[in-house]
C-alpha cells in the first residue's frame, strides 16, 4: 500500500448542504474509472440511491447540518496490487470498520497506473443517529492497523508509522518534551524509576510509592495518583516498560544487591555559573536573584520524590525566568520595567493590526485550499469548477502553482505573526508576575530614581504643625 488518506466532506454553506457529498459519490461511480460500474459496491444502502438513503438517515435523526460524510482514499504502488486484491482489501476494511454502523459506498479505480480505492460513508449512524467522531491519533490507533493487517494478508507492502512520534500525546507533554522540561509526566516517571530501583518485589514497589505519597490501584493495569492530583493515571501511558509485567522484570533486574547501599536520586542542580564572574547587579536585580536563589534551595536527600516538590520546582522555574529576563534586557529598576511593559503593549497592538490585515485574505485562503484539495483528490473531473492540470482552476483565475504559492505565503505570514505574538505574551506575563510580587509585598508603586517620597511616621509629627501650636501658646 502506497498511501491512505482521509477527507471530511463538509456542509456546503451556499445552496444544497450535501453538495460535496453528492459530488464525491458521483465521482467515485464514474463508469470510465470503474470498468462500467463493475467495481462499485455498497453496504447498508444501494449504489444507485446511496445519497438519498444517507440524507434520509440524517433527516430522521435531525442531524442534517455539519459534516455530511467522510472519504477514504486507499492507493497502491504501481504494479503492486491486482484489481482483485485491491477489491478484497477495501471490501474487508469496510466490513470490519464501517458496516456495523454506517451507510457506505466504495469503488475501485483503474484509470491510473496505480490502482486505488475510494470509500465514502455517512457521517450519521443509521443505528442510533450518533455522528462519526474522529480524534487525533485515531488513524494510527484504529484505522492504519486494520489496513496494514489486510495488506500483509495479501502479501503487499504496509505503511510504517513514525516511531519517533509519540501517540496520543497531549500538548502539555509534547511541549515539556520539546524544551527538555520536567513536566508532571516526567516527574512521575522519575518516581516510578526510583521505586523500581529500590524495591526487591512488586509489593515493596507499591509500598515505596505509598511512602512517597502516591495512591495506587492494581488490577489488569497499574494506576497511580500523585499528591495533589484529582485523577488516577494508568502507567502504561508512560510506555511499555511501565506495564505491570515489565515492572516486575525490571525489579528483578535492577534491584540493589545484598549489602549494596541504596542508590540515591540524582541531585537537582538548579543554578549553573560562576557567581564571582557576574557583573555588578543593581538593587532591583539583586532582589530578583535572591528570590530565585531562595526558591532553589530544595531539601537535599528527598528520596527523589519529584512530584511532591513539583510546586517548588515550578515556582523556581518562574523566578528563574523573571531573573533572566531582568538581566538580559538590562532592567535596572521599576521605571525600566514599566517602559518594557509599555513597549510590549505597543508591539501587541502592531501585531493585532498585522493579524487583521492577514484576516482579510482568510476567506480566499480557505476557498483556494479546498479547491486544490478537491482537484488533487478527485483528479480531472468534468465539473465546471475543476479543470485539467496546467490550466486555471475553477473561478479562481489561478493555476495550481499560483494557488500553492499563495497558500504557502499566507500560512508563513500567519505562522510568523503567531510566533511574534507568543513571544510578546510571554514577556508580558513575566512582567505581570514581577509586578504582582511587588503588590504582594504591600508596597507597589513605581519609584523613579530622581523622585523619592519622604516617609512620615506616626511617631514624628509634622514640624509646621508643631511650630504653629507653640506660637498659639
Amino acid at each position: 500500500m502506497a498511501i491512505c488518506r482521509m477527507f471530511n466532506l463538509k456542509e456546503n454553506k451556499k445552496g444544497y448542504k450535501a453538495d460535496h457529498l453528492s459530488r464525491a459519490i458521483r465521482y467515485i461511480q464514474n463508469p470510465d474509472k470503474t470498468e462500467q460500474m463493475k467495481l462499485v459496491d455498497s453496504v447498508n444502502c444501494f449504489p444507485e440511491t446511496a445519497l438519498e438513503q444517507m440524507m434520509h438517515t440524517k433527516k430522521y435523526f435531525g442531524k442534517e447540518d455539519g459534516r455530511q460524510g467522510y472519504h477514504f482514499v486507499i492507493s497502491f504502488k504501481p504494479g503492486e496490487a491486482t484489481v482483485e486484491q485491491a477489491e478484497e482489501i477495501v471490501k474487508e476494511f469496510v466490513g470490519e470498520y464501517l458496516e456495523p454502523r454506517y451507510e457506505t459506498i466504495w469503488a475501485i479505480h483503474t484509470d491510473h497506473a496505480h490502482i486505488h480505492g475510494h470509500i465514502i460513508f455517512n457521517s450519521v449512524s443509521f443505528v442510533d443517529g450518533i455522528k462519526y467522531h474522529y480524534n487525533n491519533g485515531d488513524f494510527e490507533k484504529d484505522i492504519l492497523p486494520i489496513m496494514n493487517r489486510l495488506c500483509r494478508k495479501e502479501e503487499l507492502s504496509t505503511i510504517q508509522m513514525n516511531p519517533d512520534k509519540p501517540m496520543h500525546e497531549n500538548y502539555k507533554d509534547y511541549s515539556d518534551r520539546k524544551v527538555h522540561r520536567a513536566g508532571p509526566k516526567t516527574m512521575m516517571m522519575a518516581d516510578l524509576d526510583l521505586a523500581i530501583r529500590q524495591s526487591d518485589s512488586f509489593d515493596d514497589f507499591l509500598d515505596f510509592l505509598k511512602g512517597m505519597g502516591y495512591e495506587t490501584k492494581v488490577g489488569k493495569y497499574l494506576s497511580i495518583r500523585p499528591p495533589g492530583r484529582e485523577r488516577f493515571k494508568r502507567t502504561y501511558h508512560f510506555g511499555k516498560e511501565y506495564e505491570i509485567p515489565e515492572i516486575k522484570k525490571r525489579i528483578l533486574r535492577e534491584r540493589p544487591a545484598a549489602g549494596q547501599a541504596e542508590r540515591k536520586a540524582p541531585i537537582l542542580k538548579l543554578y549553573k555559573g560562576n557567581l564571582r564572574s557576574r557583573p555588578a547587579l543593581t538593587k532591583f536585580q539583586r532582589r530578583a536573584f535572591a528570590r530565585m536563589y531562595k526558591a532553589g534551595k530544595l531539601r537535599r536527600g528527598n528520596g527523589g520524590n519529584y512530584f511532591r516538590y513539583r510546586e517548588e520546582i515550578l515556582r523556581f522555574r518562574k523566578l528563574k525566568e523573571e531573573y533572566l529576563y531582568i538581566t538580559k534586557n538590562g532592567v535596572k529598576d521599576w521605571h525600566d520595567l514599566e517602559m518594557k511593559r509599555v513597549d510590549g503593549l505597543f508591539r501587541m497592538r502592531m501585531l493585532q493590526k498585522e493579524k487583521e490585515e492577514a484576516r482579510k485574505d482568510s476567506r480566499k485562503y480557505y476557498t483556494l485550499r479546498q479547491l486544490l484539495e478537491e482537484y488533487r483528490t478527485y483528479g480531472n473531473m468534468r465539473d465546471a469548477d475543476i479543470l485539467k492540470e496546467g490550466r486555471k482552476l475553477g473561478d479562481s483565475g489561478m493555476t495550481e502553482e499560483q494557488i500553492e504559492s499563495f497558500l504557502s505565503e499566507y500560512e508563513e505570514t500567519r505562522k510568523c505573526i503567531r510566533k511574534k505574538a507568543a513571544k510578546v505574551r510571554k514577556e508580558m506575563d513575566i512582567i505581570s508576575r514581577i509586578e504582582e510580587e511587588k503588590i504582594g509585598e504591600g508596597r507597589f508603586c513605581i519609584i523613579y530614581p530622581e523622585k523619592k517620597e519622604e516617609k512620615i511616621g506616626r511617631d514624628k509629627p509634622d514640624r509646621d504643625a508643631k511650630r504653629g501650636t507653640e506660637k498659639n501658646h
